[in-house]
């Protein structure tokens, strides 16, 4: 039951902010598969690219160098296991929420479009129903903020908001990581 409030709670918050055309350019495309927990195939404009959910940051998938660094950061009796598993839950839950040839819009950072590697940091949000997928994977705990301050300060707040409640409900990555 609790679960449920919490849940009716998150719903109530999110899919509110407005992501303004001042700050993020607005483009459709379409999803080609899900990479990992946090980065997506897609095509837009005739082209394949790869897109990175902007302000987020999921567990990796492989043990790896920012998987270890990950686990310096959990509570004492947590297990590396642990979380690579959260890692393929964001990924498995990204693959429900954005299987293959579904629609999103992309709202891209005008000022920082792109990371180091060269691809695109977007916020994602289905054309279907609205949802952003960047702001759900917060709430559920299976991502953290990531680059927070790049982001303007109003998403900021906001991210940061949301993270903090997945954080007091030990929701996802938050049972393990320190806060």
């Amino acid at each position: 039951m609790r679960f449920f409030i919490t849940f009716i709670f998150i719903t109530n918050i999110l899919f509110s902010f407005e992501y303004t055309n001042d700050v993020f350019k607005k483009e459709k495309a379409t999803i080609l598969k899900v990479v990992d927990g946090d980065t997506v195939k897609v095509v837009m404009n005739k082209k394949v690219y790869k897109v990175r959910f902007a302000y987020v940051d999921t567990m990796e998938t492989k043990r790896n160098r920012k998987a270890k660094k990950d686990f310096k950061n959990t509570k004492d009796s947590v297990d590396i296991k642990e979380i690579i598993e959260y890692g393929y839950k964001a990924k498995a839950f990204l693959k429900k929420e954005l299987p293959s040839y579904s629609i999103v819009v992309l709202y891209i950072n005008k000022n920082k479009p792109k990371d180091s590697f060269g691809r695109i940091l977007a916020v994602i949000k289905k054309e279907k129903n609205n949802t952003v997928i960047n702001e759900v994977l917060l709430a559920l705990g299976l991502a953290r903020t990531y680059y927070i301050h790049e982001a303007p300060e109003d998403v900021k707040e906001y991210y940061l908001e949301i993270e903090k409640m997945a954080k007091n409900e030990n929701r996802g990555i938050w049972k393990f990581l320190k806060k």
